[in-house]
């Protein structure tokens, strides 16, 4: 079975402190076989964890992509090679579909600002069904299973504690970038695991927010 964790912030996002070598190396310590590095905004965290992994030959895959804060709320693109420089959904997910990447709905039922949720979901590709800052309930459950899109775990981790408590598992082994990408296409190939994590971290990182601009 080949492990991702779909959902990872580094330092260049605003509110978190952890380095991309930290993230591969606590990835690698929890058997995680690829991470997705998914800064707030821009992909540096995913192209230095990228260029980190080739220079000292690491054995975890890095996904670059990025948390795009979007009219409708935020929407990650993964496999992506450029930035993304619009604010408006549709036009972010031609953006990524443009680079030939995948579009993933986060915490589909936390700070998102539509009316009509499936509408909303006709334009991606994947949906966060676990999500460790944010646990969703057993009719949100059913509404996700029910829209025929593969569901995905993703820690949103922003802090190394944080990382593979949710996960995605693809029913493959020693996969390129290229196999996972269009295996995570393939609902009937990937399972979400959860393991929900307490406030705490969702507090502290609120805290670093606050406190990073000043401090840097």
């Amino acid at each position: 079975m080949f492990s991702l964790d779909l959902h990872i912030h580094s330092k260049y996002s605003y509110d978190c402190l952890v380095s991309p070598k930290g993230i591969l190396r606590t990835a690698k310590r929890r058997g995680l076989n690829a991470v997705a590095i998914t800064d707030h905004n821009t992909m540096i965290g995913g192209i230095k964890a990228s260029n980190l992994v080739k220079r000292e030959k690491l054995k975890v895959m890095v996904i670059v992509g990025a948390e795009i804060s979007t009219d409708v709320g935020d929407v990650i693109g993964l496999f992506i090679s450029e930035e993304i420089s619009s604010k408006n959904f549709l036009e972010v997910v031609d953006e990524i579909h443009d680079q030939d990447g995948l579009v993933l709905l986060p915490h589909p039922f936390r700070s998102h600002r539509f009316n009509d949720l499936r509408e909303i979901i006709n334009q991606v590709d994947l949906l966060e069904i676990c999500n460790s800052r944010s646990p969703i309930g057993l009719e949100q459950f059913n509404l996700l299973s029910s829209l025929n899109k593969t569901l995905v775990g993703g820690s949103d981790a922003h802090f190394t504690q944080e990382i593979g408590l949710c996960k995605t598992v693809i029913n493959a082994v020693d996969l390129d970038a290229d196999e996972a990408r269009e295996i995570l296409l393939c609902p009937s190939n990937v399972i979400a695991y959860c393991s929900y994590d307490s406030s705490f971290f969702c507090i502290l990182s609120q805290l670093v927010g606050f406190m990073k601009p000043r401090l840097f």
